[in-house]
């Protein structure tokens, strides 16, 4: 049985909705505050993976399209 997999990270763009549109294909997005706005913790934007996130920081990387900061644990 395949188990998805869901983590957040602390990341930062330069441009948050281009950056949210080519997340798209690798199974992540931006999240978005009951405002619209694209939440933020420490001045970094709250960037959630569905799968393997291991691979996906990896193509990030190989991108620079952002710098990953670190985890994120949603309360």
């Amino acid at each position: 049985m395949l188990v998805e997999q869901v983590k957040d990270f602390l990341i930062r763009c330069q441009n948050p909705d281009a950056f949210d549109e080519a997340l798209r294909p690798l199974s992540a997005a931006l999240l978005v505050d009951w405002n619209g706005r694209y939440m933020q913790q420490a001045g970094c934007y709250v960037m959630r993976a569905y799968g393997d996130p291991d691979y996906l920081q990896t193509e990030l990387r190989k991108k620079r399209q952002c710098e990953v900061v670190g985890e994120y644990e949603c309360i």
